[in-house]
C-alpha cells in the first residue's frame, strides 16, 4: 500500500510540477551551465546504494584554496564540511540561485524520480 501511494503521489507531483521544474533546470542551465543536476550516492535502505538526485545549487569545483588560505576539499562532489542544508546555505559556493532553490527547497523536486524509482519513499526515516 505504501509503494502505491509513493508512486501515484510521486508521479501526480512531477507531472503537475513539471513546468516549474522545467524552469528551475532552465535558470540554472542559465546562470550557473552545466551539470544541472547534481548526483550523489547515498545509502538506502538494507544498506542500499543508490544514486540521488538533486537540482545543483553551488559552484562546480573539485579542490580549491580559499581566501583565508585553507584548502577545501572534496568528496563525491560535495564539499568535506558540508553537511546540512540549514548550516550550508551562505557556504561560499552556494550561488544565488542555489540560495534560492534552496530556501523553497525546489533543489528536492528530481527526487520525486528516486521516488519512482522504489530508491525513496516519501513517507518515513530520512
Amino acid at each position: 500500500m505504501k509503494r502505491v501511494f509513493d508512486v501515484s503521489v510521486a508521479l501526480a507531483a512531477l507531472v503537475i510540477l513539471s513546468p516549474l521544474m522545467a524552469a528551475v533546470a532552465a535558470l540554472i542551465k542559465m546562470k550557473m551551465g552545466s551539470p544541472v543536476l547534481f548526483r550523489q550516492t547515498r545509502t538506502g535502505k538494507d544498506e542500499k546504494l543508490f544514486r540521488m538526485y538533486k537540482f545543483r545549487s553551488m559552484r562546480v569545483v573539485m579542490k580549491e584554496e580559499r581566501s583565508d588560505g585553507q584548502m577545501y576539499s572534496w568528496t563525491n562532489g560535495v564539499p568535506d564540511d558540508f553537511v546540512f542544508k540549514s548550516c550550508s546555505e551562505w557556504h561560499p559556493d552556494v550561488t544565488r540561485v542555489g540560495r534560492f532553490i534552496r530556501k523553497f527547497s525546489l533543489d528536492e523536486l528530481p527526487q520525486l524520480v528516486n521516488v519512482l524509482k522504489g530508491e525513496m519513499s516519501l513517507v518515513g526515516p530520512r
